[in-house]
């Protein structure tokens, strides 16, 4: 045992014989709270990423250094100075390559496009290749001694320092490749991926992925595997469940021998949801990319009538800026009760959680604010509760508003839902669509029944907010989510389309009761009715 193992062991004993005698005088255990931080200090935790070749970050070094390979092959003196930019299913190769050898960019680039698992056809390839500068060449060539004729040709210092910069690591000797451990863990995650997507051992899996990987360390020494992330872009068929237990089995299982998991490690396989829209299409830029995958579906985003925000948080209206730069004339729906500024508790401070007076002001045209009730177009409204069930209200009270100094809690006030009707005939069925349902299942459904009574449901679609911190948490309890899925089924909805803030677990605790009747759905998905 570890001079460093021994100490926490220690301090945990310590902290195990203060419990029991403090907590039997009702004290408050602060010194507990002291020696729990010691232990944590006394740990180490190193991180490490690795991408699969799809990766477009790995993707644009496969392009370069094969560009690199080809010239060095065939002029073991050229000068390869390449940059590469892949987004949007667009590949652009810009740079300097001075060599006797001109090598052919767009061929080398299908062959990597095509073993990385890509259709190189559906790519759209750009080369801005030229030679290097002659000044800059001459001083890479030439050393300034050289050039100014103070040594010789045959002298050590004749050569060029060049303009290009490796930075270099060390070895050491965790693991048989002289390699931390985290990072060869990563790396054997990303081709045991890789592997089995290559030979359709997994099948459904595309080829855009990443691994993250935390050790943690006692005497700079790994100790035990704390933390495993695994994100792979799949295909939309292909079911969460079992994606999560092949990766489990076939790919986390092998390549991680060296350091197995303990009942402690915590495994997140694609923790942020379905992983459909990846590689080429989706990995630049943060914001605008509800637009971004609109246009992608082809839809007439420059034709736009309305933008529908369903409550004033900012996951739901951050990207309205998007949507406007593409059709400034279109009218922007949000109820009223939204520009009543709200918060949300984080610790001893408040953070705003949507757009403040800054967008109310920028849009004041655009914006039309309503209460209860909207009718947007035909067969398509807008509603919100008109009655509420404290009981049925989503148990996050982490959200509050401010009368001067005074907190209010959430009342949901900002917050509606669409009713479509997609057939001819409103006696054909409604379809049900909310942002994230904060208001409750059953306060929803009942505001349906007072203004649409009679008329079958078709689909419920939303997030139902049921997700804690991440999506395999939740951030309510099992029995309220329950209640919500009961209600769900009264309402004899012919589907239920889960999405986002329902969480996993969330909604295995749904499937218990919905069956087959409930399905999660990600972003650029289609829904037929």
């Amino acid at each position: 045992m570890s001079e460093s193992t021994r100490k926490v062991q220690n301090v945990r004993q310590l902290i195990t014989q203060i419990r029991q005698k403090v907590f039997q005088k009702g004290a408050f255990p602060a010194v507990i709270i002291y020696l729990e931080r010691m232990v944590t200090i006394m740990k180490r935790f190193y991180t490490a990423e690795s991408v699969t070749e799809g990766h477009p970050d790995k993707l644009c070094d496969l392009i370069a250094d094969s560009i690199l390979d080809a010239c060095l092959k065939e002029d073991e003196n050229s000068r390869v100075a390449c940059e590469v930019l892949a987004t949007k299913r667009n590949i652009i190769v810009a740079g300097e390559i001075t060599s006797r050898f001109e090598p052919q960019v767009f061929e080398i680039i299908k062959k990597v496009l095509e073993s990385a698992g890509y259709e190189a056809e559906e790519i759209h390839m750009d080369a801005l290749i030229h030679k290097q500068s002659p000044d800059i060449a001459g001083a890479v060539e030439r050393s300034r001694e050289r050039r100014a004729g103070t040594v010789s040709v045959q002298s050590g210092l004749a050569s060029g320092a060049g303009d290009q910069g490796i930075m270099i690591g060390y070895a050491c000797d965790e693991t048989p490749q002289l390699m931390p451990m985290p990072v060869v863990l990563a790396n054997r995650i990303v081709r045991e991926l890789s592997a089995s997507r290559r030979s359709g051992y997994i099948t459904g899996i595309l080829p855009d992925g990443k691994a993250q990987v935390t050790v943690e360390y006692e005497d700079d020494r790994p100790a035990r595997l704390d933390t495993v992330i695994v994100s792979c872009q799949h295909e939309k068929e292909k079911s969460l469940r079992k994606l999560e237990h092949e990766i489990r089995e076939k790919v986390l299982r092998p390549a991680l021998r060296m350091l197995p998991p303990d009942e402690d490690t915590k495994i997140l396989i694609n923790p942020s949801g379905r992983f459909v829209c990846g590689g080429l299409d989706v990995d630049t830029g943060l914001t605008g990319k509800a637009a971004e995958n609109a246009r992608r579906m082809q839809l007439p985003t420059d034709e736009l009538d309305a933008v529908v925000l369903t409550h004033n948080h900012a996951a739901h209206v951050g990207g309205i800026d998007s949507f406007m730069r593409l059709s400034p004339d279109a009218e922007i729906y949000l109820r009223a009760g939204a520009q009543t500024e709200r918060f949300r508790k984080t610790g001893f401070f408040k953070e705003p959680v949507g757009a403040g007076k800054a967008f109310f002001k920028k849009y004041a045209d655009d914006l039309i604010l309503f209460n209860r009730f909207s009718e947007v177009a035909e067969g398509f409204y807008l509603a919100s509760c008109e009655t509420f069930d404290e009981k049925d209200l989503n148990p996050d009270r982490s959200y509050f508003a401010l009368d001067g100094k005074k907190q209010l809690p959430y009342d949901c006030s900002d917050e509606c839902f669409a009713v479509l009707f997609p057939k001819k005939r409103k006696a054909d069925g409604l379809v049900i669509i909310g942002g994230c349902f904060h208001c409750g299942v059953q306060n929803m459904l009942e505001t349906v029944k007072q203004n649409w009574c009679g008329i079958p449901v078709l689909a419920i679609v939303g997030g139902f907010h049921f997700m804690g911190s991440n999506p395999k948490t939740l951030g309510c309890s099992s029995e309220y989510i329950t209640a919500q899925a009961r209600a769900l089924k009264l309402s004899n909805a012919e589907k239920i389309y889960a999405c986002h803030c329902t969480g996993f677990k969330g909604f295995d605790i749904m499937d218990e009761t919905l069956g087959d009747k409930l399905m999660y759905i990600g972003g650029g998905e289609e829904i037929d009715f």
